[in-house]
């Protein structure tokens, strides 16, 4: 931890947010830093997410952005669950002229996790299976619940998503880290290109943001959060991310995708359908043999390097069922996990004795 990020922890740790004593720092990122928080009464403790007063502007807007998505997605069962947002000041010293300087300190109040889904994806073995399915279903829930409410999320990967869990192992998972997210139904507050192109982590971005290529269109940005949905499941399954296996992300390649962008010139997307055929092989290969079928087929269509072909089949017939949203795609998750469960009923299921 760096000096300044390590004053700036004495600080906090030095002060009550709201009614919350705040305890241990359990991790951070670019421009926040997520402490325990303990409320006055001692029965109920939180997470405290805390802006760091070195934040650029776009850092600050997109805090605030978070707090008021996540105030719309409240009580939603599969996104981190939002209690309040706030600020306060703390007053500090000069050492040597003594003038006093008021430090602000700006914050979400959160429910507190387990950990992030990062934390176990080195350790993938420990997992079942059926776990893994479970977290992922949950996670698709998720952004079902803030597609139908309009955001879209838009930096979906395991280092933002949280986990749960109880004495007998993990019970839930839920999406979190909506700095990035997106109310369709409001005016963009950021600049064109940002909408254009990729954000946060380029080794997760689906390949038509990476290039520059990106439709800012709800469709655009709903078909971006299903490629991240399939680039969780790789995660999930070899431990790596589908972007960086499938086309590599390396410097040249985003400053190149920009030159093309300025050109006016484009990658044609289909093209890049034989670049991912080795991802898809790797993932076909380390899953069990019961959902390879099923799996392959589904995450051939959500991390297609074309946007449109991500979508569910149409042609189902009149007597098909409506589904909003993601439902289509919790229900694949839920066939999945049934085939495992069926599976491991015929495997432990005593073999019938032979006429006597």
């Amino acid at each position: 931890m760096s000096d300044q990020n390590a004053a700036w922890v004495n600080l906090v740790q030095s002060v009550t947010l709201d009614e919350y004593t705040v305890g241990n720092l359990r991790g951070g990122g670019g421009f926040g830093l997520v402490f325990e928080g303990e409320s006055a009464d001692k029965k109920r403790v939180v997470a405290l997410k805390v802006l760091k007063p070195n934040s650029a502007l776009k850092d600050v807007q997109e805090f605030e952005r978070e707090g008021i998505l996540l105030k719309a997605l409240k009580k939603s069962s599969n996104v981190v669950d939002f209690i309040a947002t706030g600020e306060t000041s703390v007053g500090l010293s000069h050492p040597v002229s003594g003038i006093q300087v008021d430090i602000p300190i700006r914050f979400h109040v959160l429910e507190l996790s387990s950990g992030s889904l990062d934390e176990i994806i080195d350790n993938l073995s420990e997992l079942s299976w059926r776990e893994r399915l479970n977290i992922w279903r949950a996670v698709v829930r998720g952004v079902h619940q803030m597609h139908l409410k309009n955001i879209v999320h838009r930096d979906l990967k395991s280092e933002n998503c949280l986990l749960f869990l109880k004495s007998h192992g993990i019970s839930d998972c839920k999406v979190a880290d909506l700095g990035r997210s997106r109310d369709l139904g409001k005016p963009p507050t950021g600049q064109p290109l940002e909408y254009l192109a990729g954000r946060g982590d380029m080794r997760f971005a689906p390949p038509e943001f990476l290039l520059f290529q990106g439709d800012d269109t709800p469709a655009g940005h709903k078909q971006a959060d299903l490629y991240g949905l399939g680039s969780l499941l790789f995660e999930l399954t070899t431990g790596q991310a589908v972007t960086s296996f499938a086309l590599g992300v390396e410097p040249n390649m985003v400053m190149g995708a920009a030159a093309r962008m300025r050109a006016n010139s484009t990658i044609d997307l289909a093209g890049l359908q034989g670049k991912y055929e080795d991802a898809f092989a790797t993932f076909g290969a380390a899953t069990p043999t019961p959902i390879r079928r099923k799996s392959i087929e589904l995450i051939r269509q959500l991390c297609n390097p074309e946007p449109k072909n991500r979508l569910p089949r149409t042609g189902l017939g009149k007597r098909a069922p409506r589904l909003t949203g993601l439902e289509w795609l919790i229900n694949q998750a839920d066939i999945m996990i049934r085939q495992l469960d069926t599976d491991a009923r015929v495997r432990g299921a005593k073999p019938r004795r032979g006429p006597s």
